[in-house]
């Protein structure tokens, strides 16, 4: 197994908006921390895998099939093999002109910036590979809590403490043949939402890669963010959330940091990937009325096509472990969903592009920001029906029994 690395600054070059907050406005104050673009290219005996991460919220759906087309066509790789995520780092410059501009302006420059430094650090990733040994290892990680709670029948975003929520904190190692990491992936469940100050950084979990990588110089660390629709940073007092300061951020970075170090002392277990499997499906989205009173002044001229409105679903299968990438910000019960089909996936929520929440049915007839506020800031033309649970799930699981089918089949050649 060979694995090829790069990591290329993608900080705005004149002063944006950010993304991700409605009641953040006007282009950014300062730059505490550089972003970046990460590229990740393994090869293994039978096929490759691109993975690319970018420091920010999303990946825009049509920008992620412009790359895929050019990676392909550049350097004869499978788009089905290629996998675009992103951070959900609410500190970085708006990425798609898809959603609302309450959710921050974009740049056509800006945008441009990001894509011509992505193809670039794939090529440096696909010519510069070496041979690595991959560790894996597992633990939690209690900087989250469940953002949904009821207060007099209504769904509020407060801190819900005996709510459910998705603790895993997995890492992957990979390690050139002295022992030294190369790359570290950083697989948990969080939104980084731990500061809304206009400032460009990489959130907390931009802090962590920061201090991994400098504990680890030959590394490159990258974030890959889960289901975490409705999870948020545990930053509470007296009960309610509250929007940190740079430097609770950075207090913040430091304890994830910490985490990912202590599980990391552990035993960890070695994988050998020998083949890898994909597949992919596609659910169309179906939606119900919309408010009488939509908030969101510019709703009605994003609204599109029923056609537009499509959940992309890709299951990668490294034989040891597997990723279901999905191109919306999914809530975390999915993620629970998928590990008690297959103990060692990873749900990769902001993946491949974005459309919008995923909620569950209960979440949809609760209400509350993921179910029904949400909506008009992506477009949406009303809130999902309640089945889109069943219909999401059963996609869910018929793509890894299309998976398992066809490794069954073969072996038995």
């Amino acid at each position: 197994m060979r694995l090829g690395v790069s990591k290329k600054n993608i900080t705005p070059k004149t002063p944006v908006e950010l993304a991700g907050f409605a009641h953040r406005l006007g282009n950014y104050d300062d730059v505490y921390q550089d972003i970046y673009i990460r590229a990740f290219w393994l090869e293994t005996k039978a096929n490759d895998v691109l993975l690319i991460v970018g420091d920010f919220l999303w990946w825009d759906d049509n920008g992620v099939k412009t790359l895929k087309r050019r990676i392909a066509e550049e350097y004869n790789i499978p788009q089905a093999s290629i996998v675009f995520s992103a951070t959900h780092n609410h500190s970085a410059p708006q990425t798609s002109q898809r959603f609302s501009i309450d959710l921050g302006r974009a740049s056509l420059d800006y945008i441009n910036q990001v894509m011509r430094t992505t193809m670039q650090c794939v090529q440096q990733a696909k010519f510069c590979s070496e041979r690595v040994e991959l560790y894996t290892y597992a633990g939690e990680s209690h900087i989250g809590v469940n953002r949904r709670r009821s207060v007099d029948g209504e769904v509020c975003m407060m801190p819900n403490n005996s709510g459910s929520i998705d603790r895993d904190l997995t890492v992957s190692q990979f390690k050139t043949l002295d022992g030294k990491p190369r790359a570290i992936w950083i697989h948990h469940t969080c939104h980084p939402t731990s500061t809304d100050a206009n400032v460009v950084s990489g959130e907390y979990t931009g802090v962590c890669c920061e201090k991994l990588e400098e504990q680890f110089p030959n590394a490159v660390v990258a974030i890959l963010q889960g289901f975490s629709g409705d999870i948020r940073p545990n930053l509470v007092d007296e009960g309610e959330f509250v929007k940190g300061t740079i430097v609770e951020m950075q207090d913040l970075g430091k304890q994830f940091f910490q985490e990912v170090i202590n599980i990391c002392e552990s035993e960890g277990m070695a994988c050998d990937i020998q083949d890898v499997h994909t597949a992919h499906e596609t659910l169309p989205m179906t939606f119900g009325q919309p408010r009488e009173d939509v908030e969101v002044p510019d709703w009605p001229d994003i609204v599109q096509d029923q056609s537009a409105y499509n959940i992309e679903l890709h299951y990668i299968d490294f034989g040891s472990f597997q990723w279901l990438a999905c191109n919306a910000e999914v809530v975390h019960e999915y993620g629970l969903f998928l590990k008690r089909l297959k103990p060692n996936l990873l749900p990769l929520g902001c993946a491949n592009g974005m459309v919008g929440y995923i909620p569950t049915a209960n979440q949809i007839r609760s209400g509350g920001y993921e179910a029904d506020e949400s909506v008009y800031y992506f477009g949406y033309p009303g809130p999902l029906t309640t089945d889109i649970q069943s219909r999401f799930e059963d996609k869910l699981h018929s793509l890894i029994v299309k998976i398992n089918e066809t490794k069954e089949q073969e072996s038995s050649w």
